[in-house]
């Protein structure tokens, strides 16, 4: 499970559905690595 700080909102990660509210699922992105910098893979 996942939770948001600011809204409190719960996820499950294995569905990557919402659980405690009516919102959208979780979108996965690749993480990319350069040296000392972290992004993401659009």
């Amino acid at each position: 499970m996942l939770r948001c700080p600011r809204h409190g909102i719960e996820f499950d990660l294995a569905g990557s559905r919402a659980l405690s509210a009516p919102c959208a699922s979780l979108v996965y992105l690749s993480v990319a690595y350069d040296a000392d910098r972290v992004g993401i893979d659009l």
